[in-house]
């Protein structure tokens, strides 16, 4: 089955998409009803949607080739495959595998306990200590060079030990 209008076969669709002007000013003919010109409208812009991203691809395989060819010291040239720098695939350009890996978006089950839950799991703790204990946090230990000695009182205001104190 062909989408293109009965009156529009004789024309060269491609050749309606190839060109920048609109397919109206290149030709005569023109659908019966309104619906079928403005499907036919629809259909030229998607070939030249299609022609340049036919071009777009081209121009970006030529950029970033899945091959490496190299040569080596007798002379023989080596070709190889680049694998995905992302999933390690042969053949991936890496923007697919990055976007649409389904491990990535896993479900991870939480369990989640309601206030329910743990007013009933309180009382059954300990009736009798309904306290909080508060767990004291540990300070961490000054070094020597940071803290202040208090217990020798006789000091230069430079704070240097003279010979008789070492």
């Amino acid at each position: 089955m062909d989408p293109i209008p009965v009156e529009m076969k004789g024309l060269k669709f491609e050749e309606l998409c190839i060109v920048p002007i609109e397919w109206r000013m290149l030709t005569s003919i023109r659908p019966k009803l309104k619906m079928d010109e403005e499907f036919f409208n629809r259909l030229v812009e998607l070939g030249k949607s299609e022609l340049k991203t036919k071009a777009k691809d081209k121009r970006d395989y030529a950029k970033n080739s899945m091959f490496r060819k190299t040569k080596n010291r007798s002379g023989v040239t080596e070709t190889r495959i680049i694998s995905c720098a992302e999933c390690g695939e042969e053949y991936c350009n890496g923007k697919q595998c990055a976007i649409t890996n389904y491990d990535m978006f896993a479900r991870i089950k939480m369990e989640v306990e309601t206030k329910t839950a743990r007013a009933q799991a309180a009382p059954a703790q300990g009736a009798g200590k309904m306290k909080k204990l508060r767990k004291r946090s540990k300070r961490k230990a000054r070094s020597k060079s940071a803290a202040p000695e208090l217990s020798k009182g006789h000091r230069n205001k430079s704070g240097a030990k003279s010979d008789s104190e070492l």
